[in-house]
């Protein structure tokens, strides 16, 4: 899916006597054109809404600008004397001009990033010193009562959200849908990310992951089990590196294979190894590039 709503370049005739006037092209969406004389246009307004996007500014240096449009004005073009040389950006906090031949296009995105409003469990230990973090936005303190407030990606959702220890060991997590706006993070959250990405570390296509999908394991009885061991193991929240309970992972494994059909219309089989018996050994989380993902290991 494009996110490019509009592309605005500025051409220039060359410095000849028969030169043109320097023209601004507008490349669409649906792939039409149109370009207007510069000197002709007085200024560019926007309609406001909730949600503007952004104006990427990109210089001939390979420097890029980025403004929100929900700052912006009006866009002019021109200096004190009438010359098309100057684009003008009438913003909130002031006046920014760019010279136009220092640009070399501009480009009109959506806004991408969306805010969400969570609350961490009561009751957590340390709730002062614990971090959130979503894939764009890095260890947010919650407050007193384990309130907190994080971005995510909208391109992205269903996403990760997880909380971490100052020590950095990992304690709960949670996925954001596209519809949500507030979340709670707490062991039912937790098991639930468990079974989401344990389904794609199976073989689901993430392209699948949709928030229909994160509802269906809302009603799992699967999922209340794994929370509630998650809540009777608090030194590990998630289910343990090395874990031995077959039961926990005999309830894991249903789960995951029925968030499996749910997601592609197809059974996931079985599990095997030469002892018959599978366990879900690992979970890893990488923060370095803040991806979550599980592995099911021999």
């Amino acid at each position: 899916m494009k996110k490019t709503i509009l592309v605005l370049t500025f051409l220039f005739g060359s410095l000849s006597l028969f030169a043109q006037q320097p023209l601004v092209k507008f490349y669409m969406q649906d792939g039409s054109t149109k370009q207007y004389n510069l000197p002709d246009v007085r200024n560019f307004g926007f309609i406001r809404s909730a949600d503007p996007g952004i104006m990427l500014v990109c210089k001939k240096n390979n420097i890029t600008l980025k403004h929100y449009l929900s700052d912006i004005d009006s866009i002019g073009i021109g200096d004190l004397f009438g010359n098309p040389g100057l684009l003008k950006l009438y913003k909130t906090s002031g006046l920014k001009e760019i010279r136009i031949m220092d640009i070399d296009s501009i480009i009109f995105k959506p806004n991408d990033t969306r805010i969400i409003k969570g609350s961490i469990q009561k009751g957590t230990p340390n709730l002062p010193l614990l971090k959130v973090s979503s894939t764009i936005d890095f260890n947010k303190s919650p407050d007193s009562n384990g309130a907190f407030i994080l971005k995510v990606r909208k391109s992205q959702l269903p996403q990760l959200i997880f909380v971490k220890t100052d020590k950095d060991s990992l304690i709960y997590s949670a996925i954001v849908k596209s519809t949500d706006t507030v979340i709670t993070v707490d062991p039912l959250s937790t098991a639930k990310t468990y079974l989401y990405y344990g389904t794609i570390s199976a073989g689901a296509s993430d392209l699948l992951m949709k928030d229909s999908v994160v509802d269906f394991i809302s009603g799992l009885g699967e999922l209340y089990l794994v929370a509630n061991y998650i809540t009777t193991n608090p030194l590990s929240r998630i289910l343990p590196k090395n874990a031995t309970n077959d039961s926990i992972s005999s309830i894991v494994r249903m789960g995951i294979a029925k968030v499996y059909q749910y997601a592609t219309g197809k059974p996931l089989g079985m599990f095997k190894r030469p002892s018959g018996s599978i366990k879900i050994q690992k979970m890893i989380i990488c923060l370095q590039v803040n991806i979550m993902w599980f592995r099911i290991m021999n």
